[in-house]
C-alpha cells in the first residue's frame, strides 16, 4: 500500500484520473469485490507496475524447478530438481529497459 501511495504521489494526476475512470466504468456505482479482479485492465497494469517498480519482497533469492535436465559449471541438474537462485538480481531485471521491451 505504501508503494502504491508513493507512486501516486510521484506521478502525474492523469494516471489517477484514468484509474478512477476505469473503476467507475467497470463498477457502475457498486463496491468492488473479488469478482471484479482482472476485469479492470488499467488498474491491473497499474498494480503490476507498482509491484515491479517497488517489490514488496526483498530480492533475497528465488525458488525454481528445472524443467529439463541441465548442467551448470560442471554440475548436473536433473529435471524437476528444486534450485534456489541466491544471487538473483530481481531489482536489476525489473528495471532493465532491454528486458521490458
Amino acid at each position: 500500500l505504501c508503494s502504491f501511495v508513493l507512486a501516486m504521489a510521484l506521478h502525474p494526476l492523469d494516471v489517477q484520473k484514468k484509474a478512477q475512470a476505469a473503476v467507475n466504468a467497470a463498477l457502475q456505482g457498486r463496491l468492488p469485490d473479488f469478482s471484479h479482479l482482472g476485469r479492470i485492465p488499467y488498474v491491473d497494469a497499474l498494480v503490476n507496475e507498482v509491484l515491479r517498480w517497488n517489490p514488496i519482497a526483498p530480492p533475497l533469492g528465488m525458488f525454481h524447478a528445472a524443467n529439463k535436465d541441465d548442467s551448470y559449471t560442471g554440475y548436473t541438474i536433473p529435471r524437476c530438481t528444486g534450485v534456489v537462485v541466491v544471487e538473483s538480481n530481481c531489482d536489476g531485471q525489473g528495471h532493465d529497459e532491454a528486458r521490458r521491451a
